[in-house]
């Protein structure tokens, strides 16, 4: 396969997806949200000791979600944080995000220390951008911030509409689980970077012993979804979902969108653009 640059982005540039397709933005601030080569950081134990720390950091634009790294984990995770994916609607207020931390080494279990990103100032904002996923109809009415903008010193956005759809209703994902942040995080990712390599996304338990809710993922299918992905499989079947028959028949924006996200990532997949970190 190619490597994750040059040729292999060139050959999927056809294939990119409109912005405002992807994300919605609470402040317009200056940001390119094509990010280039892209690593996606998960919070995996498989990352302990194997020091891949600088090497993550050698990326265009460095990507994790919820929770950062405390300084104990730098070595192995890596110490920028460009975008900071957030997929709990509550840690947002229109002046300010909520930044949450692992646990420190030998606290398992604890709170994690947690700060704030004031919008306005830009103080404590530990990273250049946040991204929050998308919400429901009913999320939205609820939460006004969703679609109001309010300048600031921090580019802010959400998924948009169809994407928060489509990751909903992936077939692989049974009725009664959720999409978990990184499956969230690894879809628009997909869409805004030309590749795309993930750290820490195996295993059962984090780097800090943090044991993910299974009750409400499942983190199982969703590896194997993504390994599908990286091998240029197909993804017809993940997406089947968009047939007749199931919610998503009825809003033809967001099938279309889903036919061209599956596409996108085929295309990553074939020429080598997506790869999974041992």
């Amino acid at each position: 396969a190619l490597g994750a640059t040059g040729a292999a982005a060139a050959s999927c540039s056809q294939l990119a997806l409109p912005l405002d397709e992807v994300l919605l933005p609470l402040f317009a601030a200056p940001f390119d949200w094509r990010l280039g080569r892209c690593a996606l950081v998960g919070s995996s134990g498989d990352l302990r000791g194997g020091g891949r720390g600088p090497e993550i950091d050698a990326h265009k634009t460095v990507i994790r979600m919820n929770r950062l790294p405390a300084a104990a984990y730098l070595g192995d995770m890596g110490a920028r944080t460009d975008v900071y994916f957030k997929n709990l609607l509550a840690d947002y207020a229109p002046n300010h995000t909520a930044v949450r931390y692992m646990d420190l080494p030998g606290v398992v279990g604890g709170p994690g220390q947690v700060s704030w990103c004031d919008h306005a100032s830009g103080s404590g904002c530990v990273f250049r951008a946040v991204l929050f996923e998308g919400a429901s109809t009913v999320q939205e009415e609820q939460l006004g911030w969703l679609n109001a903008t309010r300048p600031g010193a921090v580019p802010r956005a959400r998924q948009a509409d169809g994407l928060q759809r489509v990751e909903n209703t992936l077939a692989f994902l049974p009725k009664n689980k959720a999409p978990s942040a990184g499956l969230k995080a690894f879809l628009t990712a997909a869409a805004l970077c030309d590749s795309l390599r993930l750290y820490g996304f195996g295993g059962d338990a984090s780097l800090d012993g943090h044991m993910p809710v299974r009750t409400r993922h499942s983190l199982t299918e969703e590896h194997a979804f993504m390994a599908r992905a990286a091998k240029g499989e197909s993804l017809q079947a993940d997406f089947a979902t968009l047939d007749a028959g199931v919610p998503l028949a009825e809003d033809q924006g967001a099938a279309v969108f889903a036919e061209a996200l599956r596409g996108r990532l085929e295309c990553l997949g074939r020429t080598g653009a997506i790869r999974l970190t041992p």
